[in-house]
């Protein structure tokens, strides 16, 4: 479009020839194409146009030249997940996707005559969301590029897999910019580093680079009982912290009779990072995905059978195992299937038991300018 104007045929700007929008003498001496186009107002009073990209393509100056602020944020790893109930005793144990890298950059300079090509041409990659599981493993999310910087995706959640897959146990939680979160060493055997957590900003930035693109994944958690285990995931880490630890243990005082009963419950996605480009009010970006929350049986009371919640900025909710328990309190926690982080803002994949992981989100590059 060769016009600003032609993206904000509503807006409330009444007049962009008289002098009131826009630089000096009554019209956009700078502005810029790509992605979806906004425009708002800073609690100052300035006025900012920002372009939020989120498909790969190009930011396009299309007059003049000027600054711009901008972020990038990579693809979440996918949930961890594994397809049928693990042999011979067992429950799915499985972390959530860690979100995707962020970066905020201020005072890039740019222009109709800069870019690759000389030509105001400015190319953009997003990455995509990590698969989740099933049927082996989840995968991590691909890296998010522009203006020559990257964020990378994030790690993959850990996964308990089934006796008679012909693979391994377990597969451990990715690293990446956010880690993703780790399963349980439910049979105690070897090797135990396919039940670890991810480790966050991975690849390391280097100085002057931070702070870091992202947080480490969390543990999960297992309890053997007379009356059945309970496990729950790790949640992955997000950009702006990370992820809580799964937790699990046998309870009594529900009902009598079924003393000792495992529970589990996921932990929570790490919360991911703020920023102001694409509105006042403020987006998050880079949440890590919830653990699952599963019991063997269903020997186990609603209340403590729940996926960790995602963390703010796209993560999905864990899975909460859906097991039918007759005795159980009629207000059941929900039961939130097929969690995928949140499309275009790197949000990190919830986990799932026997088939319902979620995938993680997009990434996203929001470029914002004054009016």
């Amino acid at each position: 479009m060769p016009d600003i104007r032609k993206y904000f045929p509503n807006s409330k700007v009444t007049d962009w020839t008289g002098g009131s929008f826009g630089a000096g003498g009554g019209s956009l001496e700078f502005y810029g194409e790509g992605g979806n186009v906004n425009i708002f107002e800073d609690p100052a009073g300035q006025l900012w146009i920002s372009h939020e990209m989120v498909a790969t393509g190009n930011f396009t100056v299309k007059k003049g030249s000027g600054n711009i602020n901008y972020c990038i944020v990579g693809g979440g790893g996918g949930g961890g997940g594994s397809p049928s109930q693990p042999a011979p005793w067992g429950v799915q144990i499985h972390g959530g996707g860690g979100g995707g890298g962020y970066g905020e950059w201020a005072d890039e300079p740019v222009s109709v005559t800069g870019g690759p090509g000389a030509n105001g041409v400015y190319p953009i990659v997003i990455g995509a969301g990590g698969p989740a599981g099933p049927p082996v493993h989840s995968a991590p999310g691909s890296d998010s590029s522009a203006f020559g910087n990257t964020r990378n995706g994030g790690g993959c959640g850990g996964t308990s897999l089934p006796a008679n897959s012909g693979q391994p146990y377990w597969t451990g939680a990715g690293d990446g910019a956010s880690g993703g979160g780790g399963s349980y060493n439910q049979w105690g055997w070897s090797p135990t580093d396919l039940v670890n957590a991810g480790a966050g900003n991975t690849p390391a930035l280097s100085s002057p680079e931070a702070p870091v693109q992202g947080h480490n994944g969390a543990m999960g958690a297992g309890n053997y009982s007379p009356w059945g285990r309970g496990g729950a995931g790790g949640g992955g880490g997000g950009a702006g912290g990370a992820g809580s630890a799964g937790s699990a243990g046998p309870y009594g005082w529900y009902n009598p009779t079924y003393a000792n009963y495992g529970f589990g419950a996921g932990g929570a996605g790490g919360v991911g990072k703020q920023n102001t480009l694409k509105s006042a009010s403020g987006d998050y970006y880079g949440g890590g995905g919830g653990g699952c929350g599963t019991t063997q049986l269903g020997l186990d009371p609603a209340p403590y059978r729940k996926g960790g919640a995602g963390g703010a900025g796209g993560g999905g909710n864990g899975f909460t195992d859906p097991s039918p328990v007759p005795w159980a309190p009629t207000s059941a926690s929900p039961q939130v299937e097929n969690c995928a982080g949140t499309a275009n803002t790197g949000g990190g994949g919830g986990a799932g038991t026997g088939g319902t992981a979620g995938a993680g989100g997009s990434g996203v590059v929001v470029i914002a300018y004054k009016a």
